[in-house]
């Protein structure tokens, strides 16, 4: 059964076996097959709810932003940029 080999392989031999042009991954079916059973576990996201990211929030609206970075973030140009290209 390829399936065991591939799994009793190291990553040596699997090495090995790519160059030497076997296929030694799992099949297209098996990764279907596994995401069909795959499960989705819904959880809050540890930063949002710990103290240091409450706090950093709180920061966020102190932070001055300089034209030059607010235009590499948005990807529009912005007058003050324009101005200095001319």
């Amino acid at each position: 059964n390829d399936k065991t080999k591939f799994e009793d392989m190291t990553p040596d031999e699997r090495r090995k076996a790519t160059e030497a042009g076997l296929r030694v991954g799992p099949a297209f079916e098996d990764l279907v097959n596994e995401a069909k059973f795959h499960v989705l576990i819904e959880r809050q996201p540890f930063r949002e709810s710990s103290e240091t990211w409450k706090r950093l929030e709180g920061k966020a609206s102190n932070i001055q932003i300089s034209p030059a970075m607010e235009e590499w973030i948005s990807g529009v140009p912005t007058l003050a940029a324009a101005t200095v290209e001319k």
